[in-house]
């Protein structure tokens, strides 16, 4: 802004998406906007760029993935960056399981529920009608997460938030770089709301005015 250059706020915006999906999902620090070339960030983008025009033939045809897989060594997304991400979730899991603290992040939340155990007892008799449901006879009650699922859950929290926190905010940031007037009341709201003090999320909750941009 500076300089009077254009920025691509959609770059920015993808480093600050990834660096939050690092944190909250994975329980590491990144900084791709100063290490563009970390392992996470390349990784990441790898996983994201996905072969697109493998979903349809995969939804189509199931079995085509094996063939495509076992042939062509085709998948939907890159085995390597995949496999990357396994093993960095195996360790942050493995390292989380021994620290005794708790962390407000979502990778707390899998643990959590990992050790949780069946909290079926402390439905009110009232309402708990799970008696009365047919299930399968082959089915089997398991409380928690294992591991495999607790995996494909930060997957997913890479993949359904990546790219969506990147846009919206994106976009966000170029209506207000297009509208000063506006900008200048959010900025003012931020200032007097927030100040020196580190963000949190009851902070950020009481940004009323921002929150409506």
């Amino acid at each position: 802004a500076k300089t009077g250059e254009p920025v691509e706020l959609k770059d920015w915006a993808g480093c600050f998406a990834m660096d939050s999906i690092a944190g909250a999902a994975f329980g590491i620090e990144v900084d791709s906007l100063s290490n563009p070339k970390d392992p996470f960030n390349t990784n990441g983008l790898n996983l994201l760029n996905q072969r697109f025009w493998i979903l349809p033939l995969v939804i189509m045809f199931p079995r085509m993935a094996t063939f495509l897989r076992k042939l062509f060594g085709l998948s939907f997304v890159q085995l390597s960056a995949t496999n990357f991400f396994v093993d960095v979730m195996q360790q942050a899991l493995k390292e989380r399981r021994l620290d005794k603290k708790s962390y407000g992040d979502f990778l707390q939340l899998l643990v959590n529920i990992e050790k949780e155990g069946d909290s079926r007892g402390s439905v009110d008799a009232e309402i708990d009608f799970t008696d009365h449901l047919k299930t399968s006879t082959t089915w089997t009650r398991r409380s928690g997460m294992n591991e495999d699922e607790m995996i494909s859950n930060a997957f997913l929290f890479m993949l359904a938030g990546y790219d969506t926190t990147a846009t919206v905010l994106s976009f966000t940031l170029y209506l207000l770089a297009a509208h000063p007037d506006i900008l200048a009341k959010a900025q003012q709201e931020v200032d007097h709301k927030v100040g020196q003090e580190a963000v949190t999320y009851d902070k950020a909750s009481e940004l009323t005015y921002l929150d409506m941009c």
